[in-house]
């Protein structure tokens, strides 16, 4: 059996680095006897409707020369939909605040600030109430785990890597506040996705309203012979 380094090209799409409301493109691989593409976004922190877009473009070197968006080969990461990690700030919650979770399933549930926790009724005073409604076995969200410290509520799947979670809130006496703590996404493409044939390489952009910290792997497949990786460390099993 091949191994994974053996089947696909590991590059460095984008390096780690800080965005505000702006954009940045990563080098232009050649896609001479490789087959397909996989760009793999993670962008940290963004505060609520905050978007981070990763998509691939097409030319004709490595300069980059007539650059253009590969078609389609586009996806979107919006603040607390779908994301990896989220925080529910409880600092100025009021009476009647809501918070919506939904798991990967499409499930999801509503609880409402009061004057006490009743997990039967999702009804929480505090983060610690909080958590207690969303980790309960029969009236929580199933799939999600909760914790607090202080008042804010970090929301991850159960099972790392099983789910995502959508986070939403509707102010009545107060205030709530939410933030994607992390998330990905990845857009992928066979060779034939490139407009012409004289587009010959590919590169990553990200463009971010949100100010974050962004990186991009690119995976370049289905090699035609043998490839090397261009790493300064590696280990395999």
């Amino acid at each position: 059996m091949n191994r994974f380094s053996e089947i696909e090209k590991i590059d460095l799409g984008l390096e780690a680095q800080a965005l505000s409301n702006t954009n940045a493109t990563g080098v232009f691989y050649s896609m001479a006897g490789f087959r397909r593409a996989l760009a793999l976004l993670n962008v940290a922190a963004m505060a609520a409707t905050k978007t981070c877009k990763i998509e691939l473009l097409q030319a004709t070197d490595a300069d980059g020369t007539d650059s253009t968006a590969v078609t389609g080969a586009e996806a979107t990461i919006t603040a607390n939909e779908g994301v990896a990690e989220a925080t529910v700030d409880l600092t100025s919650v009021g009476t009647a605040d809501t918070v919506t979770i939904v798991n990967d399933a499409g499930e999801d549930v509503t609880f409402t600030q009061a004057s006490g926790t009743e997990v039967e009724d999702r009804e929480f005073v505090d983060a610690a109430g909080l958590v207690l409604c969303v980790n309960d076995a029969d009236y929580g969200v199933s799939g999600v785990t909760a914790e607090a410290n202080g008042a804010v509520v970090t929301l991850t799947p159960t099972i790392p890597g099983s789910g995502t979670i959508t986070v939403s809130r509707t102010d009545v006496g107060g205030t709530i506040t939410l933030a994607t703590v992390k998330a990905q996404a990845y857009v992928e493409i066979e060779d034939g996705a490139l407009d012409h044939p004289e587009f010959t390489h590919v590169a990553v952009k990200v463009t971010t309203t949100a100010t974050t910290v962004v990186a991009a792997t690119l995976l370049r497949g289905a090699a035609i012979g043998g490839l090397t990786q261009a790493v300064g460390a590696s280990a395999s099993l």
